[in-house]
């Protein structure tokens, strides 16, 4: 009776395992399509990387102000 669970566990993780290791998102030697779209924007013309400063937005703007305000 144990002997029959343990093969049909081992049955299961061994096919989970094949289909896992079956299955790739990118193809060979061309990297994945998501490569290009989280890639850090670029200048159309020349082709060189954005100069663009971001702002943080962690924090409100109400919430700032009176952090700048406590501070002196």
């Amino acid at each position: 009776m144990k002997i029959r669970k343990y093969i049909s566990f081992a049955f299961v993780m061994l096919l989970a395992l094949s289909l896992c290791t079956t299955t790739s998102s990118c193809k060979v030697k061309e990297g994945c399509g998501l490569e290009d779209q989280l890639a850090a924007p670029t200048d159309r013309r020349t082709g060189e990387l954005s100069k663009k400063k971001g702002s943080s937005s962690l924090f409100d703007k109400k919430r700032v102000a009176k952090s700048k305000k406590r501070k002196g």
